[in-house]
């Protein structure tokens, strides 16, 4: 009887441990052991650990004396996937003894800090591919893949879980797709998620066969295969683009190579 569960843990453990941490940014200063920071800092993360994962939109925002928090998972994965990330997240030593912290793993972001720490201007641009596309179709795939996110980008904006994903046809091979992702912390106004997603656009490396930038309030990403789960694209429309002309919306993003 216990067999479906043992089996849910694994696979579970198996999904989220697969990913390390994809990007973290930790501050220079560095808490006592055991003193009261650290203290509060271990509670701070159970309870958001707890609360996120089992609030029905995967995200939670805590404080308390000293230091505040926020946890959120992606919206395509359970709760026990949730829990699993954000535990791996709470326990990793990549920021260890860190006043303040932003940890990115593939299906969760987990930070905290104390009240004189800002992570605003930091992100990390990612290539996950380092081949380059087909050069005389290069420019033709970066305007698709900018024309998708932006729409995803806007998208993600009116929803409260600041999440959106889409799809466009790649244009240069045939049954070929290109799949994005855009992700807010729930906690930005409707404008912040969009600047923040519309800094990330302009700044992905549109030669390569994938990309991905990574910011503290947000999140790209685009691939050439799909990454998550396939029932949310049910909720949006697939992009077609033609080879000269674009799908229209406003808003100029140059290209990167």
């Amino acid at each position: 009887m216990y067999l479906p569960l043992v089996l849910m843990l694994f696979f579970a453990t198996t999904i989220v441990s697969k990913y390390g941490p994809i990007y973290w940014k930790c501050s220079q200063d560095h808490y006592i052991p055991s003193s009261s920071y650290e203290f509060n800092l271990r509670l701070l993360l159970t309870n958001l650990t707890t609360s996120a994962s089992k609030s029905q939109n995967l995200y939670s925002a805590l404080s308390t004396i000293g230091v505040s928090g926020v946890a959120q998972c992606r919206p395509d994965i359970t709760q026990l996937a949730c829990a699993f990330c954000l535990n791996d997240s709470s326990s990793s030593h990549v920021c260890r003894q860190s006043f303040s912290a932003v940890i990115y793993r593939d299906l969760c972001l987990l930070s905290y800090r104390n009240n004189s720490f800002s992570f605003s201007t930091d992100h990390l641009t990612l290539g996950t591919v380092s081949s380059t596309l087909i050069s005389s179709n290069s420019y033709d795939f970066g305007r698709r893949v900018v024309e998708l996110m932006l729409r995803i980008a806007w998208e993600a904006t009116m929803l409260t879980d600041k999440f959106a994903v889409g799809v466009v046809d790649a244009g240069y091979v045939q049954n070929q797709k290109i799949y994005g992702m855009v992700w807010c912390i729930m906690e930005l106004t409707s404008k912040n998620c969009f600047d923040c997603l519309l800094n990330g656009v302009s700044q992905l490396r549109y030669a390569l066969r994938g990309g991905s930038f990574y910011h503290y309030s947000c999140l790209l990403r685009f691939e050439l295969y799909l990454f998550f789960d396939e029932h949310f694209l049910e909720n949006t429309t697939s992009l077609e683009l033609d080879a000269a002309g674009g799908a229209g919306g406003q808003g100029e993003c140059s290209l990167k190579s």
